[in-house]
């Protein structure tokens, strides 16, 4: 009987999985005409990000997966840590109807830098 009810709850969670959606998007679907941009805040640190020079976030906390919608293009994106020395500045692409990922971690090598993957969904 123990033995049915652990396949049960295996199937259960199998089931449950194969219908979720693993994106951090969270269902995100950028306005007409636009892109996304998805901030995955990985690193435990809170910073600030400027897009092509211009503030928006002052901050963003450990966790938060902040959205910024853009027309397609690359930007700049400049990421500094408040109250400490991480940074990092890199070229992020916005493609029509599509959500770009920055996932930011901290550096394990150098611990003045960000560490930013980017990926288009």
């Amino acid at each position: 009987m123990k033995q049915i009810t652990v396949l049960s709850a295996l199937l259960a969670l199998t089931v449950g999985m194969i219908g979720c959606s693993w994106s951090s998007g969270g269902g995100h679907i950028p306005p007409e005409g636009m892109g996304s941009i998805i901030v995955l805040n990985n690193s435990s640190t809170t910073f600030k990000l400027t897009i092509n020079g211009v503030l928006n976030a002052a901050e963003t906390a450990p966790d938060a997966n902040p959205v910024y919608d853009l027309r397609p293009g690359t930007y700049i994106i400049t990421l500094t840590q408040n109250d400490g020395p991480r940074h990092w500045t890199g070229g992020v692409t916005v493609q029509l109807g599509r959500l770009t990922y920055m996932d930011v971690v901290s550096d394990p090598v150098n611990s003045t830098e960000y560490d930013v993957v980017s990926y288009i969904e």
